[in-house]
């Protein structure tokens, strides 16, 4: 009876997942794209270990626009640079929404300028912007964190002796205590537990969520919330790290001085300290009985969700997740924050993309030897070859495949296609990376498409590591500056070597789910 009763049960679970699916595919004017099964849509089509190539695989087939079924939701890909472009950047407005994303909200709850949406992410970007321009951190550039910091880094480096190592774990620790300088006003010792514990976290977090563990949430999460496997420990490092925001956000409490803000933590509790002082976006966000138990108290949970901007908390890294008016108030606070730090100003992002683009030679033929990296954005010899390798590092590599989901509330139409209100959407990135009408040999190395035809260094609109239109990451910025502070004080350094033969270096991915998690490798360093 029993064999008959399950039996029973998993034919109506069909026939009831059969008529959803059918009732969804009949929504809208759909682009083309292959026939999904009831309840599993097209997943048996898509690899889970390499989505990105079975995605590319189906828009040879189906074109630049297609509908897959990720199970039972329905989601447009968008791929190559002009049907990309069109979304992004000439339809950006309406293109701005974001649509749930199960393993974020189960953390952020929707909010932050990730993934809010309305008048509430529009209230926190203007608010952000306003703090920060009165913000004294600002007297200390992104520059200078980034030049005293390589200074650590090259010295752990020199300290591994020739011997073969993993950098990725070394470099995560110098790029996490810039941003720990931003917002906890000082950096932390290499060997500190805080900051190891909170880089195994994200490192954890990220491998997962971009493992087939971490798509099959996103695509099933009612279910995966019954059923133990990897995705439980996701939670449990997001709990984890919020528990060390929760400690720095208590002592900057007790030693809180509203006068003399030494952080970005500080700017904010003084701010919130102030109550009715402060503009709309306490009364709509951070004093919201919905979303707090004591609004208008401190409370260390309240104060990470609204604060933690370079990670994952739900009010204020929700910059990446959030959606609508209360997105643009975000994003308006996190561009402020940055503006004010140094990031997009003349001295960094500027001089990277037209001047600051020159060889170890050159550098020491300058400027002598050995050469003061502090005295590179100022004194750099104009040179493409630096510029070109930076700028395809990102093209070839594309840590980033694709955009997360964004959502549509209205009628869409873009390159002839229209789809309905709630379709999901993915713009395929890497697509406009590898687009043959805009890259000669995409697949390959080859600097020359970043050349014009005199040899001088020229951006190609295709090339989109960060995603343009208004949801392009908060961090472009600083990521530029990063790679190309930290990369060029190593060269002035060291010789980069690899332990084996070159001809056996494989970049194949390990996964691509969120993104491209690059295979583990080791490499060697030589004096120079």
């Amino acid at each position: 009876m029993d064999g008959v009763s399950t039996a029973i049960l998993l034919l109506l679970l069909a026939v009831i997942s059969l008529a959803l699916s059918f009732n969804s595919w009949g929504k809208g004017q759909l682009p083309p794209g292959p026939k999904p099964l009831p309840f599993l849509g097209n997943l048996l089509q898509l690899r889970s270990q390499d989505l990105l190539t079975s995605l590319t695989k189906l828009s040879k087939k189906y074109g630049s626009v297609y509908t897959v079924y990720l199970g039972p939701r329905r989601v447009v890909v968008l791929s190559g640079y002009q049907t990309v472009k069109e979304a992004l950047v000439d339809k950006g407005e309406e293109f701005s929404g974001r649509g749930s994303y199960p393993v974020f909200f189960n953390f952020t709850k929707g909010n932050g300028i990730a993934f809010s949406n309305g008048e509430r992410w529009k209230a926190l970007r203007r608010f952000s912007v306003q703090i920060l321009r009165n913000f004294g951190m600002g007297k200390r550039s992104i520059e200078e964190r980034i030049l005293e910091e390589s200074s650590f880094l090259l010295e752990v480096l020199r300290k591994t002796e020739g011997k073969p190592f993993d950098p990725v774990f070394i470099l995560s620790r110098s790029v996490s205590n810039i941003i720990c300088s931003v917002i906890f006003g000082s950096r932390f010792d290499y060997d500190d537990e805080r900051l190891l514990t909170i880089i195994r976290f994200i490192n954890d977090n990220f491998q997962i969520m971009s493992s087939p563990w971490g798509e099959m949430y996103n695509i099933f999460p009612s279910l995966l919330d019954w059923l133990p496997g990897p995705h439980r420990r996701m939670f449990r490092n997001f709990r984890g790290m919020k528990e060390l925001i929760a400690r720095s956000g208590r002592e900057h409490q007790d030693s809180l001085d509203p006068n003399s803000p030494r952080d970005f933590i500080d700017c904010f509790l003084s701010k919130m300290a102030q109550g009715t002082d402060v503009i709309t976006l306490l009364n709509t966000v951070h004093y919201d009985s919905e979303q707090f138990k004591t609004p208008r108290e401190f409370n260390p949970e309240h104060f990470l969700d609204a604060n933690q901007s370079f990670k994952k908390s739900p009010a204020f890294a929700g910059i990446v997740f959030s959606n609508g008016p209360r997105w643009r108030t975000l994003r308006n606070f996190a561009l402020g924050v940055l503006k004010e730090l140094g990031v997009g100003t003349r001295t960094i992002e500027d001089r990277i993309l037209e001047e600051a683009a020159c060889l170890l030679d050159e550098f020491q033929a300058t400027m002598g030897a050995p050469f003061d990296p502090r005295q590179l954005l100022d004194n750099a010899v104009s040179n493409v070859i630096c510029s070109v390798v930076f700028g395809k590092r990102y093209n070839y590599g594309d840590p980033e495949f694709l955009r997360l989901l964004d959502l549509f509330s209205d009628n869409f139409r873009i390159m002839s296609s229209r789809w309905g209100e709630g379709t999901f959407v993915i713009p395929l990135l890497v697509s406009a990376h590898r687009d043959p009408t805009q890259f000669k040999d995409p697949d390959q190395f080859n600097p020359t498409n970043f050349l014009d035809a005199q040899g001088q260094f020229q951006n190609n609109d295709a090339f989109m590591p960060f995603a343009p239109g208004k949801r392009m990451c908060l961090g472009a910025g600083l990521a530029r500056s990063e790679i190309f502070l930290f990369l060029t004080a190593i060269l002035q350094k060291f010789c980069l070597l690899p332990v084996g033969s070159p001809a056996n270096i494989n970049l194949t991915p390990q996964c691509t789910g969120l993104g491209n998690m690059p295979p583990a490798f080791q490499l060697r360093l030589e004096a120079r």
